[in-house]
């Protein structure tokens, strides 16, 4: 997680996607993980996505396309 000097980390809730892979007790627990950040946070962290790094890179680029002024 990056932290920004002079702001405080944001609470928000990691949510670990691996899980949907393991057993049904993990699978049922990380969907109720996802559930409750959602519904308390508005937000998740997402980790072990499973998308690669060149597609991350390739959507952060059309960043500029929604700063329409």
């Amino acid at each position: 997680m990056t932290v920004i000097e002079g702001l405080p980390p944001a609470d928000i809730p990691v949510v670990d996607m691996s899980l949907l892979q393991g057993t049904p007790e993990e699978e049922r627990g990380a969907l109720k993980l996802l559930d409750n950040a959602f519904q308390q946070c508005g937000f998740a962290y997402i980790s072990n996505h499973g998308i690669s790094e060149q597609l991350l890179n390739e959507a952060r680029s059309y960043v500029g396309f929604f700063h329409l002024s």
